[in-house]
């Protein structure tokens, strides 16, 4: 196919640039849309809804998690809350999200850190590695995802933070579809 019968608005880029790009395109958006919030709606469920501040937490914990412990078998994590406040669904109280002063701020520059972290991560990796299961993992020998592909662990951080961006943006137009 020459230059002239390139469709319109195609890239031809490798799996790395892909994933990259899936990762950055909503990256800014969601951390704007976060902080459009009002302070009001952080703290507390909205229907079905988890709090904002816990949606927002659940992205970046679950983003950090993927990236260190399935994939490199890295224990520790970096979030300056409990993590475990914002792992797995919504059970933690409004109450309880109140008690530990949450930042929004804080839990914004801990996201960039965790992107930062994943994105030396990906640049680490060769075609080849991204193809491959993780060497180390915490991720038990006999669970159903141990044998998958590094890929697919960037490919769920990309579904949990579009999935929960969606719900970070239902919220903050709650005062919209409401009046």
């Amino acid at each position: 196919m020459s230059a002239s019968e390139t469709p319109s608005g195609y890239q031809d880029i490798a799996e790395k640039g892909f994933i990259k790009w899936c990762l950055d395109y909503g990256f800014e958006p969601i951390i704007r849309c976060f902080l459009s919030i009002p302070e009001a709606r952080l703290y507390s469920r909205m229907g079905e809804l988890n709090p904002a501040i816990w949606i927002f937490g659940h992205i970046a914990v679950n983003e950090e998690k993927l990236m260190r412990r399935f994939a490199r078998d890295i224990r520790e994590l970096t979030c300056p809350y409990p993590c475990t406040m914002f792992e797995g669904s919504a059970t933690t109280s409004e109450q309880q999200l109140r008690e530990i002063e949450i930042s929004r701020e804080e839990l914004v520059e801990y996201w960039r850190k965790v992107r930062a972290d994943t994105h030396a991560f990906l640049e680490s990796l060769t075609g080849h590695q991204l193809a491959a299961p993780a060497e180390k993992s915490t991720v038990p020998a006999d669970a159903p995802n141990r044998g998958n592909p590094i890929r697919e662990f960037f490919i769920m951080a990309i579904q949990n933070q579009y999935i929960h961006y969606g719900h970070l943006d239902a919220i903050s137009r709650l005062d919209t579809i409401a009046g």
